[in-house]
């Protein structure tokens, strides 16, 4: 390669570096500059927090049982008072908020693998054994068809 190629391959690659950098920054500024969008990044990111580190900050034992100090009240030593059990209710929300995140991840990540299970299976089988337009809709219908109940479960449940 000669001097020429050479410098004008890295000339298009700062220009590519420069282009992302500046649509980066635009996501960024457009993003943020609705308030709410700012304000639920922060709470995620404290509820994210609180959960790591989750050992230090809690100021008792969430499942120690204290007969004596049952039902109270905020105060200074239970903020948020305590339970019939006499368990520190703060102490059991930060306990709590790492459960919490743990299980919603979990939900994310299987929806995720089964979803990209689902499509490639449909985009395979679609793709080779499918001829006509009706034929070719079929794995997305049955798709469909699976997943439209789910959002009724509850109430279903809730009704009987």
């Amino acid at each position: 390669m000669s001097e020429a190629t050479q410098t004008e391959k890295k000339q298009a690659q700062k220009e590519r570096k420069a282009y992302r950098a500046k649509k980066r920054k635009l996501f960024f500024k457009t993003l943020f500059s609705r308030k709410i969008v700012l304000v639920s990044a922060i709470v995620v990111l404290l509820i994210i927090l609180v959960a790591i580190f989750a050992d230090f900050l809690m100021p008792y034992n969430p499942n120690q049982i204290s007969i004596p100090e049952r039902n109270q009240g905020m105060s200074a030593a239970h903020w948020l008072g305590t339970d019939e059990y006499g368990r520190d209710l703060l102490s059991r929300v930060i306990a709590g908020s790492r459960v919490s995140l743990i299980v919603g991840l979990l939900a994310v990540i299987i929806a995720c693998v089964i979803g990209t299970t689902l499509g490639m299976i449909a985009g395979y089988f679609g793709g080779i054994s499918m001829t006509s337009s009706t034929a070719r809709a079929r794995p997305s219908a049955l798709y469909r068809r699976l997943c439209s109940p789910l959002p009724c479960a509850p109430c279903s449940a809730a009704a009987s």
